[in-house]
């Protein structure tokens, strides 16, 4: 059975499913470490679609062992503790600023990022392989 696609605008062939194409440049981030982070640039397009409130799970952000946070070592693009850091703090402040707009419920607790909303109050503990 064949599913439809949503691609954004900087995929240069679409495929027979693709159904819908939206603007790339609308759904880029703020801050420069997570300007085209995919989790972050997706909870942007479920708010311009109008949901009414975003599940999540596995957003979890960046240990300080990469290797950890991917299935496989190729995928693996940064490595450098430092940016890892900042992107965890960029991550946390999107989804802070996000939530003003949409409701978001973590199903499981973010191990790196930190989320101020009810559903995850937990988040804001500190884990032994968070970066702080």
């Amino acid at each position: 059975k064949s599913c439809e696609e949503i691609v954004t605008s900087n995929i240069e062939e679409a495929s027979a499913d693709t159904a819908y194409v939206v603007n790339y440049a609308d759904l880029l981030n703020e801050y420069p470490a997570i300007k085209d982070n995919a989790g972050m640039m997706l909870l942007k397009l479920l708010i311009k679609l109008k949901a009414q409130k975003i599940y999540l799970a596995g957003l979890d952000g960046y240990s300080n062992d990469v290797t950890v946070d991917y299935a496989e070592k190729s995928m693996v693009l940064v490595t450098d503790i430092e940016l890892l850091k900042t992107m965890n703090r960029e991550m946390s402040k999107m989804l802070e600023e996000l939530s003003k707009d949409i409701e978001m419920e973590f199903l499981t607790k973010p191990r790196k990022i930190k989320f101020g909303g009810e559903s995850s109050h937990e988040s804001r503990r500190s884990s032994s392989n968070e970066i702080k």
